[in-house]
């Protein structure tokens, strides 16, 4: 099978996995639900097997594997599906799609003048080595973001973890920073990996987490202020939220973290000369939602921060006490 067919071939499961999904909420509450569900048991274990196989065979095909992963992602709540990427994961496990990911972001890092490249974010040009590895780090990230989002949410943020998932997003993290569409998952699997896991958000710390969110976060700001519109992307913004959310999250809970290994004082102290107190306050001073302007108020006065806290220049919609 070439190129084309498999591409072909894996559109025509994703649509098909989609119609069956539907089919399934519709038929809630009928006598007939239970045996519909099994059928689609059996046909996701394949699909899983196909993925797996694609994984194998085309692991330096970015194109196809993004395919591969949207169909993977799918199915990735699915309970069978779960089950074997849990205890299968010598054969199913998610350290294949991660491994193709990080295959994938060496191969972009290493061909000349990428320097430049890889800060475009132009949806229109998608015939391009540059644009499939930045959605392959998406649709990777998406992929995560949705386990860790499952039922055994915290074994599978434990899973990702160990799997290498977070020194993956963070890395990507850092060399797509002004591509929005790919940055904003990126910070979406972050958060959702990290929250509520200490084990995990001391990794996190360790590998330099802190200080790459407040490079993500200059870099909106930069691209803010170097604009001539006056009107913030949805995308650029749901970005921002994901990652004040993530410092938010780690500044405000790693002092019960594992053997008290990461104290607050010394967190904060990480956090402030990392430049948390200047994107908090560009923050502030751009924000448009409640929750990231609550989120980086508290950080300020959390952190130390003895200057004046500015008001938004954007009019915020107070929620009713």
């Amino acid at each position: 099978m070439n190129v084309s067919e498999c591409l072909d071939r894996l559109d025509e499961l994703v649509a098909h996995c989609n119609r069956m999904q539907d089919h399934k909420n519709t038929k809630e509450g009928n006598f007939d639900n239970r045996k519909y569900e099994q059928e689609c048991e059996k046909k996701y274990m394949i699909y899983q097997e196909i993925v797996r196989l694609i994984f194998v065979k085309y692991s330096t095909n970015d194109e196809i594997c993004i395919s591969a992963l949207t169909l993977l992602t799918i199915i990735a709540n699915e309970e069978k599906v779960l089950e074997r990427i849990l205890y299968e994961a010598d054969i199913y496990g998610i350290n294949l799609p991660i491994l193709v990911a990080k295959e994938s972001l060496k191969r972009i890092r290493l061909l000349p003048d990428r320097e430049l490249c890889y800060n475009s974010d132009n949806d229109e040009d998608e015939e391009n080595e540059d644009w499939y590895a930045a959605e392959l780090q998406k649709h990777t990230a998406l992929f995560l973001g949705s386990l860790c989002n499952s039922c055994n949410s915290n074994d599978m943020a434990t899973l990702a973890v160990d799997e290498g998932g977070l020194e993956l997003i963070l890395e990507a993290a850092s060399f797509f920073r002004m591509h929005m569409s790919t940055l904003h998952s990126l910070m979406w699997a972050l958060f959702t990996i990290c929250y509520d896991n200490m084990n995990n958000k001391s990794h996190f710390i360790r590998l330099g987490g802190i200080t790459k969110t407040c490079d993500v976060l200059k870099g909106i700001y930069e691209i803010v202020e170097s604009s001539q519109d006056d009107v913030i992307p949805e995308k650029m913004m749901q970005t921002r939220r994901h990652a004040t959310a993530l410092l938010y999250d780690v500044l405000r809970n790693t002092e019960t973290a594992v053997n008290n290994s990461h104290k607050m004082e010394r967190l904060r102290a990480m956090a402030v000369n990392a430049g948390l107190h200047d994107v908090l306050l560009m923050s502030i001073k751009l924000c448009e939602a409640v929750d990231v302007y609550e989120m980086s108020r508290e950080m300020l006065l959390g952190t130390g921060y003895r200057g004046v806290i500015p008001k938004s220049i954007h009019k915020i919609h107070w929620a009713q006490k």
